[in-house]
């Protein structure tokens, strides 16, 4: 499921179509990939991921350890020319997308955050 849904991101032009080349903007896009993550949650998409608070905002481990491979498949697959995986039914992906397209990352950090503090998250 993360590799589609990195997939979507990257078709999206939420993520960069090329993995980043330093490690700073690496973890600036795992972190923005979280967040992503935690407001599509919220839009029905069962990333199956636990998500926890820390200081800076909502980060899940498991993601994060899952991230480079998952991003690795996704490239791959675009450069292939393969038609992106499926998302899991139910997620709302065209509505996720116009909440979130344009946002910077104060904003979806602002946001997955106030989801996370939500007493009816739905996260995994």
């Amino acid at each position: 499921m993360l590799e589609a849904f990195i997939r979507l991101l990257i078709d999206n032009g939420l993520v960069a179509r090329e993995a980043p080349a330093d490690e700073d903007r690496a973890v600036d896009e795992v972190i923005g990939v979280i967040h992503h993550a935690v407001i599509a949650g919220r839009l029905g998409l069962d990333h199956g991921y636990e998500i926890d608070r820390y200081m800076c905002g909502p980060y899940s481990t498991k993601l994060d350890d899952d991230y480079d491979d998952a991003a690795a498949r996704a490239r791959a697959g675009l450069k292939a020319g393969s038609p992106p995986p499926p998302l899991p039914a139910g997620f709302a992906a065209d509505r996720f997308l116009r909440l979130v397209s344009g946002k910077d990352a104060a904003w979806l950090n602002m946001a997955a955050t106030m989801i996370d503090a939500s007493p009816h998250r739905r996260h995994a």
